[in-house]
Parts: structure tokens; C-alpha cells; sequence
């Protein structure tokens, strides 16, 4: 991979941890931007098209506990999908 797309694979990854985290306390509104991450990230490599529909499904639940977990659970499979452990890259992201 390229040091760009890389790049833009990490910024990416990242405003999807925002619409997550933003998601515990509200729905979230479908926009372009979250629809071009998904988008961009879908195109690196062949992938299982479930984790994206998810993320995409759960945005504007309003039953709260439901879309947290849901939206958590899709970028878990997004991850997975990339060949990235979110956990060890949110740890890496704290100690910055």
C-alpha cells in the first residue's frame, strides 16, 4: 500500500471511531462523509460487504444501546475485513 492511501486509510478508521463513539449518546445523521469512508475503506480490498451495510444500517437507530453496540460490532468487522486489530490501534491511538 502506498504511504497515501495508508494515510487516508487511517483517517478513515478514525472519524468512523468518532461517528462511534458521537453514536452512545445520539443517532447519528447519514452523511457523505461517513458514506465516502465506508466507500474508500470498501474499495482497498475485496471484502464481505456486511460489516459496511451494518455501519451504515445502525447510524440513526435511536434505541441507543443497540446502535452503540451495533456500529461497534460493524467497525470490529471492518477492521477484520482491513487486516487491522482495532484494539491494538485504539491503544496505540490513547498513548499518543
Amino acid at each position: 500500500m502506498r504511504p497515501i492511501q495508508l494515510q487516508l486509510q487511517v483517517m478513515a478508521l478514525e472519524a468512523l471511531e468518532e461517528v462511534v463513539l458521537k453514536a452512545r449518546y445520539q443517532p447519528i445523521e447519514k452523511t457523505k462523509a461517513i458514506a465516502t469512508c465506508l466507500a474508500y475503506l470498501y474499495s482497498l480490498q475485496p471484502c464481505d460487504r456486511w460489516p459496511f451495510y451494518e455501519f451504515w444500517k445502525w447510524l440513526g437507530n435511536p434505541e441507543k444501546i443497540m446502535r452503540s453496540a451495533n456500529l461497534s460490532r460493524s467497525l470490529n468487522g471492518i477492521c477484520e475485513q482491513l487486516g487491522i486489530d482495532r484494539e491494538t490501534k485504539r491503544k496505540r491511538e490513547s498513548k499518543r
